[in-house]
């Protein structure tokens, strides 16, 4: 395997240090130990002896991918939009891990279609130059990142010229204040090459999202949680899927969020986020609001791509942020 191209990171992007890559709070989990009997010994009633195989065939079925695990090698497209539905945001690229990097955040409950994550932050005395202080005094290494060569990214439904990304140490980064891709048209990723190899794969930008009801929402559960979006037009995409992301306050910036609720739903225009995880996501001793975090709610599309073996997801996301908090929005 070729070694150009492959670098330590030390820098860390918002969807690594959210600790996207599908982690799993620890779970108790009773072993029962089942003994089988390949051969099993039948005597007739002559008293005649036979040996007999049976051969049992079980059907296990493939479980349904995690909507949250996020494969190291991951390139987005956002579009971020503000309240008005203006564009005020655009950025591509991601960083080609070669592993799964460290977290700070651990899933401690899934229900249904959404999890609650549980932040940390641990304090390494001598601090963390090619790592993540994941434990006391423990510093978790990146791994190295890829270079796949130089990105083109084509739109030609748009006015604006193919995107270049040349790589560099922490991946591909691009961002501009107009916008660029246009939505419900295919977008193009094509890879020059290196240690990764070529490739080349085609996602399509999905439609602008906004959320309809942000007056109504109110964290203090006297009424379900309900979030209302606006929908694909007739005839648009039916593949692409919403995701709710709720970020407690985290008071000092720099430091992780004390507890986030991620959903991944259909996108059908409301999801209601269940009790369970409201009741414990809504602990007004965090909500100091020091910094107060933006949430998010995002319609994506996502497409898989085979590169010699290494294997990238390259997902297209319309964005939407808003505050929700004890004092956000005000009532």
């Amino acid at each position: 395997m070729r070694t150009e191209g492959l670098r330590r990171v030390r820098w860390i992007g918002v969807w690594a240090a959210m600790g996207v890559g599908g982690c799993g709070g620890d779970t108790d989990v009773d072993t029962v130990n089942i003994e089988t009997e390949s051969e099993v010994e039948t005597e007739t009633e002559s008293e005649t002896e036979s040996e007999t195989e049976v051969e049992v065939e079980s059907e296990t079925e493939t479980p349904p991918p995690d909507p949250f695990a996020v494969r190291p090698m991951t390139l987005r497209l956002t579009t971020s939009y503000a309240s008005d539905g203006s564009v005020w945001h655009v950025g591509a690229g991601g960083i080609l891990y070669m592993d799964t990097p460290p977290s700070l955040y651990t899933e401690v409950d899934r229900d249904g279609d959404c999890r609650l994550l549980a932040g940390s932050n641990p304090f390494c005395a001598d601090g963390c130059s090619d790592g993540l202080c994941t434990a006391p005094d423990v510093c978790t290494p990146w791994p190295v990142d890829a270079s796949a060569g130089t990105l083109t990214i084509g739109h030609p439904q748009s006015a604006v010229p193919p995107i270049t990304l040349p790589y560099a140490p922490g991946g591909y980064s691009w961002a501009a204040d107009r916008s660029t891709f246009t939505a419900g048209a295919p977008v193009s990723v094509a890879a020059a090459g290196d240690t990764v190899p070529a490739f080349e794969g085609t996602v399509v930008q999905p439609e602008a999202i906004a959320l309809t009801n942000y007056d109504s929402l109110d964290l203090d559960g006297a009424a379900p949680l309900t979030l209302t979006w606006t929908t694909p037009a007739v005839g648009a995409l039916t593949t692409t899927r919403v995701r709710i992301r709720l970020q407690q306050d985290r008071a000092q910036h720099g430091r992780a969020y004390p507890g986030i609720i991620e959903c991944d739903v259909a996108d059908s225009g409301s999801f209601t986020i269940p009790e369970r995880l409201r009741a414990a996501y809504a602990n007004r001793d965090v909500f100091t609001c020091g910094k107060c975090p933006q949430s998010f709610l995002t319609r994506y599309e996502k497409t898989t791509v085979n590169a010699g073996g290494f294997v990238l997801d390259l997902i297209a996301e319309s964005q939407a942020s808003f505050l929700l908090t004890f004092i956000y929005p005000m009532h």
